[in-house]
């Protein structure tokens, strides 16, 4: 039988891991890919709980985050509105987010991601507006609960702005 500290290990290392790298990152949990006019939601104050993060947008968070992810931009896409629509609910699915709210009308997607550590859930808008070009897409992703996230949710829109243009 092993002894009660070893099996306790591992999620020490873990957490002094995570602890270890909170300098790397700014204090921010609300991340969007348009600092002008952040994406905003409609369905996600009702699967919030009343403890959760605001949704709020804070001027003091948008200049934390130029700074930290200025490679955090809206896509501008050749594809029409509608094409963008149905190519982001793709995306949204292949990286395994819960879609929560669909509005094709005004080309708009909600949904749920849940971290692997932990088991957060996050937030997440996805806004398409149609352009001259095609269209553009914007996204913001916002932890419920924490002061930062380690990163977590400039990650997640990257990961998805990679996926959307392959």
């Amino acid at each position: 039988m092993l002894p009660r500290y070893l099996l306790l290990m591992p999620g020490t290392l873990l957490l002094l891991a995570i602890l270890a790298s909170r300098g790397d990152y700014p204090p921010i949990h609300d991340i969007t890919t348009d600092l002008e006019d952040p994406p905003t939601f409609t369905h996600a104050p009702t699967l919030r709980g009343k403890q959760s993060n605001s949704l709020e947008i804070k001027p003091d968070s948008l200049a934390q985050q130029q700074q930290a992810y200025p490679e955090l931009q809206s896509l501008r896409t050749g594809l029409s509105a509608d094409a963008a629509f149905r190519r982001a609910l793709e995306v949204a699915r292949e990286l395994g987010w819960e879609v929560v709210y669909r509005d094709p009308e005004r080309w708009r997607i909600e949904a749920v991601d849940t971290t692997a550590i932990m088991a957060f859930r996050d937030d997440i808008a996805i806004r398409i507006r149609s352009s001259a070009e095609g269209s553009v897409v914007d996204l913001r992703s916002v932890s419920r609960v924490g002061v930062g996230d380690l990163g977590a949710n400039a990650a997640r829109i990257q990961a998805f702005l990679d996926r959307f243009a392959d």
